[in-house]
C-alpha cells in the first residue's frame, strides 16, 4: 500500500475525529504514534490508529477500537457494530439496517520474513458470485470487509488473497457455505484453499458444486493445498483428491469420521480433528509428507483391535496412526517400507521435528500389542532435536506387547553404494531416552531385530541419555526376549548401548553388533545395567571418548545387576574403567561368561572388568588372538582389574575349559544346554542364537580292514536340513563334514549307536546348531589270519593223529599271544573210516576279536588217507560132476570200518558142468563191495575138486498076475551131461509064473552106457509083487414051482479063471448059499448067492444066481437100503432062536444061539 496513512500531508491542517487502520510503511523515522494518521505535520483532534493492523505502536488495538466509538466520535454521524466492526459513517447505510462483518488472518509472509504479511495484498469476499468487498492486510494479517445485512442470505462467501483488487492471481482463499451473518474467523493461509462445509455436507463431491456455485472454480483449483473444515458427522471422501505438489488438510469435529473411498495422492497429509476410520478394503493413500496434529487416524486391512483380531497393518501411515489407540492391538501384513518418514516434516511453535512421530509419550504410554508377524519397518527415520522418549514407540508401558518385528535399516546412496542397494536408512535422533523401537519400554518385547548397517551412511541412534540401538530405557517391568540390533549407537554423555541404554528389567536371549561410540557409561549391549542380562552378546566395537572419564565395556558400562552366560566378542578402548566384558562392575555379579576382545585406554583396563566392586564366577578372558598373539598388552597391573580366569584363545575353543567350571555347555547338537561349543573351532556359542539344522548322511560311509587304528575321513557334500523340513544355508557352515570311528577294532560302528561319529562342520553365533542324523555306517573288517598246516598222512582205517602247524598274517605288530585267545590246534574231518584221499586239516581253537581265521590253501589236501591191504582168497571148492561150480566162496582178510565185499569174480576151468572128474585152480578177481576203493586188494587162488556124480540106477517096482511072466525095468537117476545107461542086469526070483503070491526083490547090477566112469553108481532094489489070478465063481440059476416050502440051498457054481492047470481043487473053504432064496416060499424071483471059498493064490469074485419060483405072482422083493445089512446085522446079533430040527416047527430054547452076517446073507452057526 506503500505510505498508507490518513493524511499524508498536513502542513497546518486539522483533522477531527478521525481513525487508521491500515498497514503503515515508511522509509524514515519520526512522527511519533501520529504518524500512524498524519504523514507531516498539522493538527489532529481525536484521532485513533489500530497498532496491530498499522504496525504502529501507541494506538489502539482491534478490539479496543471494536469495543464502541471513541471518545469524540458523534453517534449521530457514527455507528458501530459492537465487537465487530470499526466505525462507520450513518449513511452508508440504509437507516435501521445493521451491517454485517466479515473478517480474519492472512498468514502470507514476505520474502524477507520481517512482516508477518504482503503489504501489497488485499483481500476479495464474495457472497455467492457478487463481490461484498475487499480489504487492505493489516500489519497483523487483519483484513476486514463491511456489507449491508441483507447481502449474506445464507449464502456461500469466498475470500480470496490477491496481490491487486482486479488480479487473477489468488495466494489464499477460503469458501464457506450457509453464512448468514457476521463472522471474524474468516483465516486465510497462504496457498491454501480452505472450505467450510456445513453439516450437510457429508461427501468431498458435493463441494464440486459448492465451488462451482461461487464462481470461481479455475481460480480456487489453481491452490494446491486443501483444508476441509467439515461439521457433518460422517464424511465420505469420494473422489480422488491428487495433490501431489501441494496437501489436503482434514479438520473435523469430535465426532467426525472420515470414511475414504476414493484415492489420496497429496504432497503433505494433515488430519486436524475428526477420525479417518478405513478397515477392511483399502483405497490408494500417498502422501509425502504425513501430520496427525489432531484427531484419530486408523487405516488397516483387517481386524478389530482385540489381541484375537487385532488391526492389520499394511503401511506407514497406518503405523504412524496407532498413536490414537494405544490400548490396540496392531499386527503387520506385510512389510512396511516407512523410508518416507524421512520427508515427513513439522514445524511448531516450540519446535522443529522431522520424520515419524513416536507412538505414545510419558503422560500416555501404549499398552496394547504389535504383532509383526515376521515382517519388517525398512527405512524410518525420527528426528527429535531436544526430544526425551524418542522411537517408533515413545514409551510402552507395562502389559503391552510387541513381538515378531523387523525394523530394518540400509543406505539411501544405491548408486554411490552399490552394496548397500535395496536398503533405506533408518534414522533415530533424540535427546533422552532414544531407542530405535521404543524410548523407554515397560512391557515384553521379544523376537524383535533392529537391523543397521555400521557404516556413516547407514543412519543409526543418536541421544545424549540412555540411548540404545532397541531401547533407551528398560524399566524394571519390561522384558526383552530374542531382541537384537546391529546398528550404531552414539551418545554424548549418560548411558549408551548397541541394544539398551539402561536396563532397570531383564534381558535375555538378545544381542547387539553395531557400533557403540560415545561418552559415560556406554557398553557393547547395554550402557547401565541394574537388571539382569542372561544368555545374550554383544560383537560390536565399544569406543569410549578420551576426554571424560566413563565406563566402558564389551558387553555392558556398568554393572549393578546381574550378567550370566553372557559374552562379548569386540574390541573396548576409551577413559575410564575399561573391560573387554564390563567397565565398572558396581556391586553386581557376572558368571558363566567371558570375553574375547582387545581392552585399551587410558584408565583401569581389565581383560574381563575394569573395576571389579561385585562378585565375578567361572569366567574367563582371553589372553591372545585366534592367530596366537598376545592380546594383553594394555592391561592394568591393578588387583581390581584382575577379575575373571585368562585363558588363551586356544583354550577357550575347548570344552574342558568350559565343562570342568560347571557351565551348561556340550559339543553336541540338539541337546538343550545353554551353550554350544564346536570343539576347536568355536567359542562357546549361545544356542538360542543358533537355528537347530541336521545333517543328515546316509548309507555306508565306507570300510577297510583291521590295522589297529581307527576310521576317519571327511565326506566331500551334505545336505542340511532345518526342523520345517527346508534347507539349511550352506553358507552359514563352515569347516569338513568328517567322520570317526569311536574305535579301532573290527566292528560295524553306526551314526545311530553312536559308535560312529560326524563332526568337522561348525557355524557362527548366528549360524546353526548342527546335529547330524542318518543311517551312516562305517565298517572295520575283521583281518584275516591264515591256519597253515605241515602235510600228514595216515592208513585207511586209523584215526589221523599228530596234526600240526602255525598262524600267520598280524597285523599292527600283534602275535598270537597278544592277539588271540585259546589254544592252537589242527585237526581233521577225516576219521578211521575216511576214504582214501587227500583231506584238510584245518587249524582251529583260536579266537580274536579283529581276526577272521581261514584255512591255507595248502590245508584243503595236506592229509593223505593211504589204502589198507586187503587179501581176497578164493575158497576152495568141489562140485559132483555134471554140475556147473557155484563159486561164491572166498576168505577176506583186512577189511576195517564195516566195509564189506559183496561179489567177487572166480572162475575155474573146471567150474564147466562137462568138466570132468579131477581138480582145477579157482582165481579170484574184481572184488565188490563197500569201500573197497580203500585198500590194495590182493588175491589169493582156490582150489576146485570135482568129484564123481551120484548115479542111482534103481530097479523099478514091478507087478504081475500070478501065472505071469514078470517083465523088469529101471530107471536111472543122476545122469548129466547126455551121458546114458544102455543096460542094467535086472533079476528077481518072483519073475517065474509058478512064483505064488507074495513080494519079490528085484536087484539091479551090472551098468552099461557112456561116461558112466564119472559116477559113482547106487543100485536100489526094486519090488516085485505077485497078485492073484482072478477067479469068478458064479451061483447057477434055479428055478421051481411053487410048493409052499421054503428054499434053502443052492443050484451048484462054476468056475473061471484058474492058471497054470489049476482047478477047483486049490480052494479052501466050503460052499455057502445065501441070498434071498433062502427061505423063499412064495412064487417070486430071488437072488442065489455063493461064498465060503477061499484060496492064496487067487481073488475070488462071486456072481449071484436066480431063483425063480413060479406059480404065484412074482413079487418083486423090496431090498433093504445099503446101510441094511448093518442094521440088520446089528439086530440079528441080537436075536436069539431056538434050535429045531424043522425050523417051520421050532420052539424057543433057552441057549441063544447067535446067527453070522456074511457078506453073502447069513451064516449059520455050526450045526444048524
Amino acid at each position: 500500500m506503500g505510505r498508507r496513512w490518513l493524511i499524508g500531508y498536513n502542513v497546518g491542517g486539522t483533522a477531527t475525529n478521525v481513525y487508521a487502520a491500515g498497514r503503515v510503511t515508511r522509509n524514515w523515522q519520526g512522527g511519533g504514534g501520529l504518524s500512524a494518521l498524519v504523514g507531516y505535520a498539522g493538527t489532529v483532534t481525536n484521532g485513533y490508529w489500530n497498532s496491530d493492523t498499522t504496525g504502529i505502536s501507541g494506538g489502539l488495538t482491534t478490539a479496543q477500537l471494536q469495543a464502541g466509538l471513541p471518545d469524540g466520535f458523534d453517534p449521530a454521524i457514527w455507528n458501530i457494530v459492537t465487537g465487530q466492526s470499526y466505525p462507520y459513517l450513518s449513511w452508508q447505510f440504509a437507516a435501521g439496517s445493521t451491517p454485517v462483518t466479515l473478517s480474519g488472518i492472512s498468514d502470507y509472509s514476505n520474502a524477507s520474513g520481517t512482516n508477518s504479511t504482503n503489504s501489497s495484498h488485499s483481500i476479495s469476499v464474495y457472497a455467492d458470485d457478487a463481490l461484498l468487498g475487499s480489504s487492505g492486510i493489516g500489519a497483523n494479517g487483519y483484513y476486514y470487509v463491511l456489507a449491508s445485512a441483507d447481502s449474506l442470505q445464507d449464502s456461500a462467501v469466498t475470500m480470496m488473497e490477491k496481490t491487486t483488487p482486479n488480479s487473477s492471481a489468488i495466494w489464499s482463499a477460503r469458501l464457506r457455505d450457509h453464512v448468514s451473518g457476521g463472522t471474524d474467523d474468516l483465516d486465510l493461509n497462504y496457498g491454501w484453499l480452505t472450505i467450510d462445509a456445513g453439516a450437510d455436507a457429508e461427501a468431498f463431491s458435493q463441494l464440486d458444486s459448492l465451488i462451482e456455485a461461487a464462481g470461481f472454480t479455475d481460480a480456487l483449483q489453481a491452490l494446491r493445498s486443501w483444508r476441509l473444515n467439515v461439521a457433518a458427522s460422517d464424511f465420505a471422501l469420494d473422489e480422488n483428491i491428487i495433490l501431489d505438489d501441494g496437501a489436503l488438510a482434514l479438520n473435523g469435529g469430535s465426532d467426525t469420521t472420515f470414511t475414504p473411498e476414493a484415492g489420496i495422492d497429496v504432497g503433505t497429509f494433515q488430519l486436524e480433528g475428526g477420525h479417518w476410520y478405513e478397515v477392511g478394503a483399502l483405497s490408494s493413500f500417498q502422501a509425502g509428507n504425513f501430520q496427525l496434529l489432531g484427531g484419530t487416524f486408523l487405516r488397516a486391512s483387517g481386524g478389530a483391535g482385540t489381541t484375537d483380531a487385532p488391526w492389520q497393518l499394511i503401511d506407514v501411515y497406518g503405523l504412524q496412526g496407532m498413536d490414537g489407540f494405544l490400548a490396540g492391538h496392531f499386527a503387520l501384513a506385510n512389510d512396511i517400507d516407512a523410508s518416507g518418514t524421512l520427508g515427513w516434516s513439522r514445524i511448531t511453535d516450540d519446535a522443529y521435528w522431522s520424520g515419524f512421530d513416536p507412538i505414545s509419550d510419558a503422560a500416555s504410554p501404549f499398552t496394547g500389542s504389535l504383532d509383526g508377524n515376521g515382517y519388517s519397518i525398512r527405512g524410518l527415520s525420527i528426528y527429535r532435536y531436544d526430544g526425551s522418549a524418542v522411537g517408533l514407540f515413545g514409551v510402552t508401558g507395562a502389559g503391552s506387547v510387541i513381538r515378531d518385528l523387523g525394523l530394518v535399516a540400509t543406505v539411501p546412496y544405491a548408486a554411490e553404494y552399490p552394496e548397500y542397494a535395496g536398503y533405506y536408512s533408518t534414522y533415530v535422533y533424540g535427546t533422552g531416552n532414544v531407542g530405535t523401537l521404543a524410548g523407554i519400554n515397560g512391557g515384553l518385547i521379544e523376537n524383535v531385530q533392529v537391523l543397521g548397517i555400521d557404516h556413516v551412511y547407514s543412519g543409526g541412534v543418536y541421544g545424549s541419555s540412555s540411548t540404545g540401538g532397541l531401547v533407551g530405557l528398560n524399566e524394571s517391568t519390561g522384558v526383552i526376549h530374542n531382541a537384537y540390533a546391529t546398528t550404531t549407537v552414539t551418545s554424548d554423555g549418560g548411558y549408551a548401548g548397541g541394544l539398551v541404554g539402561q536396563n532397570l528389567g531383564s534381558i535375555e536371549n538378545s544381542y547387539a553388533t553395531g557400533t557403540v561410540d560415545g561418552e559415560g557409561r556406554i557398553g557393547g549391549l547395554v550402557g547401565l545395567n541394574s537388571g539382569s542380562i542372561s544368555a545374550s552378546y554383544a560383537a560390536g566395537v565399544v569406543a569410549g571418548g578420551t576426554d571424560v572419564d566413563g565406563e566402558i565395556g564389551g558387553l555392558v558400562g556398568e554393572n549393578r545387576g546381574t550378567v550370566a552366560n553372557s559374552y562379548a566378542s569386540g574390541d573396548v578402548s576409551g577413559r575410564g574403567d575399561i573391560g573387554s566384558l564390563v567397565g565398572y562392575n558396581n556391586d553386581g555379579r557376572v558368571q558363566d561368561s567371558y570375553a574375547l576382545g582387545t581392552a585399551s585406554g587410558d584408565g583401569i583396563v581389565g581383560g574381563l572388568v575394569g573395576w571389579n566392586g561385585g562378585t565375578v564366577e567361572t569366567s574367563f578372558y582371553a589372553t591372545t588372538d585366534a592367530n596366537g598373539a598376545d592380546i594383553t598388552a594394555g592391561l592394568s597391573e591393578d588387583d581390581i582389574a584382575r577379575a575373571g580366569t585368562p585363558k588363551t584363545h586356544a583354550e577357550l575353543i575347548n570344552l574342558s575349559t568350559f565343562a570342568d567350571a560347571g557351565w551348561s555347555i556340550d559339543d553336541e547338537g540338539g541337546t538343550g544346554l545353554t551353550w554350544r561349543i564346536y570343539e576347536s573351532s568355536t567359542t562357546p556359542l549361545l544356542r538360542s542364537f543358533l537355528t537347530a539344522a541336521t545333517v543328515t548322511v546316509d548309507g555306508s560311509l565306507g570300510s577297510k580292514t583291521y590295522d589297529g587304528s581307527a576310521a576317519s575321513g571327511s565326506l566331500g557334500s551334505y545336505a542340511a536340513s532345518l526342523a520345517d523340513g527346508s534347507s539349511a544355508d550352506t553358507g552359514l557352515i563352515d569347516g569338513t563334514l568328517d567322520y570317526a570311528t569311536t574305535g579301532a577294532n573290527a566292528d560295524d560302528y553306526t551314526l545311530a549307536d553312536g559308535t560312529l561319529t560326524l563332526g568337522g562342520l561348525h557355524s557362527g553365533q548366528q549360524g546353526y546348531d548342527i546335529s547330524y542324523a542318518g543311517t551312516a555306517s562305517y565298517v572295520i573288517n575283521k583281518a584275516t589270519l591264515t591256519y597253515v598246516a605241515n602235510a600228514a598222512s595216515s592208513t585207511y582205517g586209523q584215526l589221523p593223529t599228530g596234526l600240526t602247524g602255525t598262524v600267520t598274517g598280524f597285523v599292527n605288530g600283534e602275535t598270537q599271544a597278544s592277539a588271540t585267545t585259546g589254544n592252537l590246534a589242527f585237526g581233521t574231518i577225516a576219521t578211521g573210516q575216511s576214504n582214501v584221499g587227500s583231506y584238510a586239516i584245518d587249524g582251529g581253537g583260536l579266537s580274536a576279536d579283529n581276526y577272521v581265521f581261514v584255512q591255507d590253501s595248502s590245508n584243503a589236501t595236506a592229509l593223505t588217507i593211504d589204502p589198507a591191504a586187503l587179501t581176497i582168497t578164493a575158497n576152495n571148492d568141489s562140485k559132483t560132476y555134471g554140475q556147473t561150480a557155484n563159486l561164491s566162496g572166498y576168505d577176506i582178510d583186512g577189511l576195517v570200518n564195516g566195509d564189506s565185499v559183496s561179489r567177487v569174480d572166480l572162475s575155474s576151468s573146471g567150474s564147466a558142468a562137462t568138466a570132468t572128474v579131477g581138480s582145477y585152480t579157482i582165481s579170484a578177481a574184481n572184488a565188490d563191495g563197500s569201500g573197497l576203493s580203500n585198500y590194495d586188494i590182493t588175491y589169493v587162488d582156490g582150489t576146485l575138486t570135482v568129484g564123481k556124480a551120484g548115479l542111482t540106477i534103481t530097479a523099478n517096482d514091478a507087478s504081475k498076475t500070478y501065472g505071469q511072466t514078470a517083465n523088469l525095468s529101471y530107471t536111472a537117476n543122476g545122469l548129466v551131461n547126455g551121458d546114458s545107461v544102455s543096460s542094467v542086469d535086472l533079476s528077481s526070483s518072483g519073475s517065474a509064473a509058478t512064483a505064488t503070491v507074495g513080494s519079490y526083490t528085484i536087484s539091479a547090477d551090472n551098468a552099461d552106457g557112456t561116461g558112466l566112469s564119472n559116477y559113482d553108481i547106487t543100485y536100489v532094489d526094486g519090488t516085485l509083487t505077485v497078485g492073484k489070478a482072478g477067479l469068478t465063481i458064479t451061483a447057477n440059476d434055479a428055478s421051481k414051482t411053487y410048493d409052499g416050502l421054503a428054499w434053502s440051498r443052492g443050484n451048484g457054481v462054476s468056475y473061471s479063471g484058474f492058471v497054470n492047470g489049476e482047478d477047483a481043487s486049490v480052494l479052501d473053504g466050503t460052499l455057502v448059499y445065501g441070498g434071498s432064496a433062502q427061505g423063499a416060499v412064495n412064487a417070486g424071483r430071488y437072488s442065489l448067492t455063493a461064498s465060503g471059498l477061499s484060496a492064496g493064490n487067487y481073488a475070488i469074485s462071486y456072481v449071484d444066481g436066480t431063483l425063480v419060483i413060479s406059480g404065484q405072482p412074482v413079487v418083486e422083493p423090496t431090498l433093504p437100503p445099503p446101510s441094511a445089512p448093518p442094521a440088520y446085522g446089528d439086530i440079528l446079533a441080537s436075536l436069539t432062536f431056538a434050535r429045531s430040527e424043522d425050523l417051520r416047527r421050532a420052539e424057543p430054547t433057552d441057549t441063544p444061539l447067535p446067527y453070522q452076517v456074511v457078506a453073502s446073507g447069513i451064516q449059520l452057526p455050526e450045526g444048524i
